[in-house]
């Protein structure tokens, strides 16, 4: 569900500071699908963010939310037993980098969580406020601290008994991941570049297994250098669509927790392929197992100003990884009527 919108009337990714600043010049009170936290004037980073942690965690094991750090402090009003906010926000004073911000906070929770997003968004005076988005989790429960929360009365609270043995009954799949680390980009004498990568397929389940694993990914802008080599042709993995499409069948039999089972690739760009996908190189993929439901992971480099050869993941513009197929097709609007007339060319 896009909450930001619901909320703000523009998605995660959009807002601006001025748009919290005007939202909160209005009264508001939480729910049970959002959160306010302040950033106390002598507080430190890490331990506000302990409360932020735990909120998120309530948010996963309840129907998702939005939790927005740098709100301002609660205060009651006459006849309102619950603490409102509005008026100057509590902003957080120090800024941190997204990707390690949100390896921080998952690897907090157990078991590992999907689906959280945050905009940072900042002031003139180096003032920044923190928005997280958080889907519903499949895997339920999650537990933080030693403890499981959840959203009770518009506010994150521990579980009681009867709700953990609910949420724990819910779980009947494994939570696979999928992702690409992204290593050297080098030139080669023709003129065109190499881009190694390196597919890794986790297993987040502790006490769940999936079998039959398999993978399939998609490069636009580019090609793989094996699947135009012919002594690969007849190998696994398998290679399409003139080498830009790369399908692995069974690639674990047996995918075990917190092993990794990974696979190695050469990505050849070529600049007359680049310059046609406006030197945008994309790769898609998709994953999924024998009990796992299928899911994407999405990368676009931008390459239009490759200076020297080195670490590609400087050039990574858009990342979205381990988005449910389900969630794809809700966020696009189809319906199941509407696939299967494009499947049978009715529409």
């Amino acid at each position: 569900m896009d909450f930001s919108t619901a909320f703000f009337g523009k998605t995660l990714n959009n807002l601006l500071y001025e748009d919290i600043v005007s939202y909160f010049s209005e009264v508001r009170g939480e729910s049970e699908l959002i959160e306010f936290k302040s950033f106390a004037e002598r507080a430190t980073f890490d331990a506000g963010l302990q409360g932020v942690i735990k909120a998120i965690s309530a948010f996963l094991n309840s129907n998702g939310g939005i939790v927005i750090w740098g709100a301002p402090k609660g205060q009651k009003l006459v006849g309102n037993s619950e603490d409102v906010f509005t008026g100057a926000l509590a902003a957080v004073n120090e800024l941190k980098e997204k990707d390690s911000l949100i390896n921080k906070i998952s690897s907090a929770i157990v078991p590992l969580p999907i689906g959280i997003q945050v905009n940072i968004l900042s002031s003139n005076d180096s003032s920044y406020v923190y928005i997280f988005e958080i889907q519903p989790s499949m895997y339920k429960p999650h537990q933080y601290d030693t403890r499981y929360y959840v959203r009770l009365d518009g506010q994150s609270k521990p579980a009681p008994h009867y709700l953990i043995d609910a949420l724990m009954k819910q779980v009947t799949f494994p939570n696979i991941a999928g992702v690409i680390n992204f290593g050297h980009l080098s030139y080669v004498s023709n003129g065109s570049m190499h881009l190694s990568i390196t597919i890794g397929l986790f297993n987040f389940s502790e006490l769940q297994n999936e079998e039959s694993v398999s993978f399939r990914l998609l490069c636009i802008g580019g090609y793989f250098k094996k699947g135009r080599e012919s002594r690969y042709i007849t190998h696994k993995p398998d290679y399409h669509m003139k080498g830009q499409e790369l399908v692995y069948e069974n690639f674990a039999n047996v995918l075990h927790f917190g092993t990794p089972t990974i696979h190695e690739d050469l990505v050849v760009i070529e600049e007359d392929e680049l310059k046609n996908n406006n030197y945008q190189l994309i790769l898609d993929l998709s994953f999924g197992g024998k009990k796992s439901p299928a899911k994407t992971s999405s990368y676009t480099l931008d390459l239009s100003k490759v200076a020297l050869p080195g670490n590609s993941t400087r050039y990574l513009i858009n990342i979205e990884e381990n988005v449910l197929y389900s969630d794809l097709k809700k966020q696009a609007g189809n319906t199941i009527e509407q696939s299967l007339l494009v499947f049978t060319g009715r529409k």
